[in-house]
């Protein structure tokens, strides 16, 4: 993107880094995307989607601009970035928040509240950027999960 090909912002939304990627985040968005989509509608859904994917690309190229010194070295301006997993966030999001008591089954054993674990995630996530871990796109899905929490927020906390 910072070479001029704008169009990448878009197209990373629909890309992943290998079918383990891709396996992952169609997984995901099975477990989490009817519940926004019964709640938003096909039109809302897609823009909750593709905005999540715009703005998590977006801070994966700004973070290692606007990290601070210690952070900043370990990562690459040409790192790759990939934003499905972004979008896949802001989906993520908005579910948890619209249904924080959804129990889930970590490793289909383990009951979880889906706040607790959206929590997890996120901070998982933090702690990447914290530690300057550039392996995981960190900034791609705390970026995406911030939209999720924003557009929820602005919809008005939209129940089925």
């Amino acid at each position: 993107m910072l070479e001029g090909r704008v169009h990448t912002i878009i197209t990373s939304v629909f890309s992943h880094y290998d079918w383990l990627h891709l396996g992952a985040n169609a997984a995901t968005l099975l477990l989490f995307g009817p519940e926004a989509l019964a709640l938003l509608g096909a039109r809302r859904f897609l823009s909750l989607y593709l905005s999540g994917g715009v703005v998590s690309s977006c801070c994966q190229v700004a973070w290692p601009l606007a990290a601070p010194r210690a952070v900043r070295a370990q990562y690459s301006p040409n790192q790759l970035g990939l934003g499905a997993s972004g979008a896949i966030n802001a989906v993520v999001a908005f579910s948890v928040l619209s249904f924080p008591s959804r129990p889930l089954l970590v490793y289909l054993v383990l009951p979880l509240p889906a706040a607790a674990l959206g929590a997890l995630f996120l901070g998982k996530d933090l702690v990447g950027l914290a530690m300057g871990d550039p392996a995981w796109g960190n900034p791609a899905h705390v970026g995406g999960a911030l939209l999720g929490v924003a557009l929820w927020s602005r919809w008005g906390r939209l129940r089925l």
